[in-house]
Order: C-alpha cells, then structure tokens, then sequence
C-alpha cells in the first residue's frame, strides 16, 4: 500500500502513519495564512517551528526564512525531510528537520534566543496556554491562534 498525499503549501508530502492534519482543509489553511501574515509583520530571518509534524507551518515558513524544524515523531520528520528534498520550491528556503522529543530534550534558550519567530504546535494533549518548563526562553510570549 501507498500513504496518502497531499499538498501543503503546493508541496506534495507523502503522510506516514498516525500523521495528524487538521480536520478541514479550510481550517488549515486559515491557520497557514495565520502564519504566513505573522512572518510578513515580522520579517524573521530565522524561525524556529517546534511540534512540526510533517511540515504544514514549517513549509509555509520556508518561503520567508531559513527554518529550524522539531518534533519528537522520526516518520513525520523524515516526510518533511522527503517533502523539501523531493519538492520544486525554487522559492523556499532551507529546513533543518530532525527528530527531537521537546518535552524531554527541551531546545536550549540560547537557540531559541536566535529564532526571530517560534512557531508552537504542540500535539493533541496541547501546551498553550502553559508550556512545558523550559520549553520557551525567558521573556517569550505565547500567542495563542485562536481569536
């Protein structure tokens, strides 16, 4: 059998298992343009997307700046990984994605200090509107994307 495809940001990226997506397109798409509009305010060289699953903001973010893409599950890093590498973006800029478990192996505040903007999509169980300790720098605020 073959995963299922689909495109996010024009990118086709092949779902892995237990891949998780938002239940409408339209939502998630509301959601990427929540994003896209936040990187163009702000203008960000470097973000940094944690809980990225298989890319639906990291790839959106791409277009903007370099991005430093997290998340604890290694088959939804590796479709991110495949997505970029096999995608016909000349426009997008470089993703690092690599599999980290955030809530054990929390990202250093130094490399988050680096990020002008972080992107936090925790999984189901959720962290807004409290974080788990030390996943966020000092001073960091947190945003929530609902209005």
């Amino acid at each position: 059998r073959r995963s299922p495809v689909v495109r996010i940001d024009e990118t086709p990226v092949r779902l892995p298992p237990r891949a998780f997506l938002q239940p409408t397109a339209a939502g998630e798409a509301a959601l990427q343009r929540r994003v896209a509009d936040a990187l163009h305010e702000a203008a960000p060289k470097r973000v940094i997307d944690l809980f990225c699953g298989c890319g639906t903001f990291a790839l959106v973010a791409a277009r903007r700046a370099s991005v430093t893409a997290r998340d604890g599950d290694g088959a939804l890093i590796k479709a991110l990984q495949v997505a970029q590498t096999n995608g016909s973006e000349p426009r997008r800029r470089p993703i690092a994605a690599a599999m980290q478990d955030l809530y054990r192996r929390p990202m250093p505040a130094t490399e988050l200090s680096r990020a002008g903007v972080i992107i936090l999509n925790p999984p189901r169980q959720g962290a807004v509107p409290h974080p788990p300790p030390g996943i966020l720098p000092n001073g960091a605020e947190v945003t929530p994307h609902s209005q």
